[in-house]
């Protein structure tokens, strides 16, 4: 991962995500006392930074969380209730479908799926993701870029494996 927030601006370190179906997962990123992470077990989400730890409401359910999720393409209405096909437009030159969850007062929801694969390539304004490719069957974004005012964090998937076991503790 790419934290553009830390000086200096580019660090690059260790990033690790686990899900398991149907509703639960855990990513990890930077390590020691800068260790952020969060995740959600099924019923309570939590966060944590350096300096705490924090639960999290299921409306504010992560969007990496719902990347990760096995399950989260199949409950795509409950994470973006409402669901209205807007209009086909132009994103970064291909023609994409813009789809906007009508039903939700977070802002930046809009999703934008790339007409010719059918894929999710943006969430939001400041979410792409890219670098899709085929895990036993199933396609996965290989790299997710996640903008914000001052910069952007980028996460990249090395590795990516399907149905490994899962550490319950």
């Amino acid at each position: 991962h790419e934290l553009s927030w830390q000086e200096p601006k580019r660090a690059v370190g260790p990033f690790e995500a686990e899900a398991k179906a149907p509703d639960s997962w855990v990513v990890a990123f930077g390590s020691g006392r800068e260790l952020h992470a969060e995740g959600f077990n099924g019923i309570n989400g939590w966060r944590q930074t350096p300096d705490r730890i924090e639960t999290v409401r299921r409306p504010d359910w992560s969007r990496l969380g719902w990347i990760l999720n096995p399950q989260g393409p199949l409950q795509l209405q409950e994470f973006f209730p409402g669901m209205v096909l807007k209009e086909m437009t132009k994103l970064e030159g291909r023609k994409v479908y813009l789809v906007d969850p009508t039903l939700t007062d977070q802002p930046n929801r809009e999703l934008y799926f790339e007409a010719s694969s059918g894929l999710l390539v943006q969430m939001g304004p400041y979410w792409r993701l890219e670098g899709y490719r085929e895990v036993n069957g199933v396609k996965f974004p290989h790299r997710i870029v996640m903008s914000r005012k001052g910069g952007s964090s980028i996460l990249s998937f090395e590795e990516v494996e399907h149905n490994a076991p899962v550490d319950q503790a």
